[in-house]
Formats: C-alpha cells, sequence, structure tokens
C-alpha cells in the first residue's frame, strides 16, 4: 500500500509540477503544495528516491514473474536489459519495457535457464558424492569448488551479456 502511494505520488507531482493548466483548481493547489515544501524534480533526494522505487517496483515484477519457475531465466534478462537502460538513462515506463524485454528474450533466456538447471542439478549430485564418501579426496572436492564457481560465475554473466547483444545460445 506504501509503495502504491508513493508511486502514485510520484506520477501525480512529476505532472503538476510542470505548469500543467488542464486540472484547473486542483493543480494549482497541488502546485502550491509543492512549493510549500520546495520540491524540486530535478534535486539530488527526489531523483533518488525515483530511482528507489524504479528499482523496488522492478525487484517486485522479477518476483512475480519468477512464481512459474520455467521463467526465472526470462525474467532475470528482462531485469538486466531495464537495469541496463537505466544505466545510461534511456528506461521509460518500467513494468512497459519490462514486459517488452521479457517477450523479447524469452526463448532464448529459457533455453539458458533450462541448462542452467541442468548444471545445476549435475552440480549437486557431485557435492552429493562429495558429502556421502567416508573420505573424499582432495581432487574430488577442489574440482568441485572449482566447478562450481565457474558453473555459477558463468551464469551471472551469461544474463547481462543476452540482455546486452543479440547472441545466440
Amino acid at each position: 500500500l506504501f509503495f502504491y502511494g508513493a508511486v502514485l505520488l510520484k506520477n501525480s507531482l512529476r505532472g503538476f509540477t510542470t505548469g500543467c493548466t488542464c486540472h484547473g483548481a486542483w493543480c494549482v493547489s497541488l502546485k502550491r503544495v509543492t512549493q510549500m515544501f520546495n520540491y524540486n524534480e530535478r534535486s539530488p533526494f527526489i531523483n533518488f528516491v525515483n530511482r528507489l522505487l524504479d528499482i523496488l517496483l522492478l525487484n517486485i515484477l522479477w518476483i512475480v514473474s519468477c512464481i512459474p519457475l520455467v521463467t526465472i531465466g526470462a525474467a532475470t534478462t528482462a531485469v538486466y536489459a531495464i537495469l541496463l537502460k537505466m544505466l545510461t538513462d534511456e528506461e521509460g515506463y518500467i513494468v512497459k519495457s519490462y514486459v517488452k524485454e521479457f517477450k523479447t528474450n524469452f526463448k532464448k533466456s529459457t533455453l539458458l535457464w533450462l541448462l542452467q538447471a541442468a548444471g545445476i542439478y549435475i552440480l549437486y549430485l557431485d557435492w552429493q558424492i562429495v558429502l556421502k564418501t567416508e573420505t573424499p579426496s582432495i581432487f574430488l572436492l577442489i574440482v568441485s569448488i572449482i566447478s562450481t564457481f565457474v558453473v555459477f560465475a558463468g551464469f551471472l554473466y551469461v544474463y547481462p551479456l543476452t540482455a546486452r547483444y543479440d547472441n545466440t545460445v
């Protein structure tokens, strides 16, 4: 509820402080309120709050779209695409951009997610072997640690790469 109210306040103040005359007395009263609180749309604090709310909204979108486990890859790629646009100040509406990126990268990202899930399952089996043996060899332990690091580092890198460039899987 607080989040919804903050987004409404953010969007309403954005429109009403730019000299809007289409809302009559309502605009004038909101203009007085914003002047009373020294609201400046370009102040660093307001920019920080706007960015924080955008990231919070993006996080909620990611959580909701990850509920069906098959869509984790597409959701992660869409988040990275929007975050990359935020870095260059190219983002528009967060929800609209997120849905567009989600649809655009769905097939490729879902295939990557299925590969990642298979890799995680193989690592799980590997660690079960290491942990169930009474005296695991040092070689097997080192290989398990290195393979775990490589798999997770690789998949942390592949989603931003997919979001940024038009690569084949």
